[in-house]
């Protein structure tokens, strides 16, 4: 699964349901930071997302399709990254993230896999130090 993101988010109706369910997460903790708010302009950009960013940051509908299964695997480590950036991967967050990803047919455990999965990484991102000569 290489794929760009923009290359699995295709329609209008894709984009905003991605950009939507990623707002969703970023403010199920009541707290809605400048590294998320960051993060989720550049996935915007990098999705070549065309609307209103503001008008889908606010829309707090929790009703979020997809396609495919690979587009539904990809929106979860999203969510779990955006999550992470903070530094506060809370239970409120978790909880979301969880009950999304059971509207996809997700069993616990298969989200697991995948929450540990993307917290080592981060937890990697954050801990490695490259030294340049």
């Amino acid at each position: 699964m290489n794929k760009e993101l923009k290359d699995l988010f295709i329609s209008s109706r894709e984009k905003e349901s991605f950009l939507k369910g990623l707002s969703v997460i970023a403010h199920s903790d009541n707290s809605f930071s400048q590294s998320e708010r960051t993060l989720l302009t550049c996935i915007a950009s990098n999705i070549e997302f065309k609307g209103d960013l503001n008008v889908t940051f606010q829309n707090k509908s929790t009703e979020i399709v997809f396609d495919n299964d690979e587009q539904q695997e990809v929106f979860v480590k999203e969510s779990i990254r955006l999550a992470l950036i903070d530094g506060d991967y809370c239970q409120q967050e978790r909880n979301t993230i969880f009950e999304i990803a059971r509207t996809f047919g997700w069993s616990s455990s298969k989200f697991s896999l995948l929450e540990e999965e993307q917290e080592k990484m981060a937890w990697l991102k954050s801990n490695v130090e490259i030294e340049v000569e």
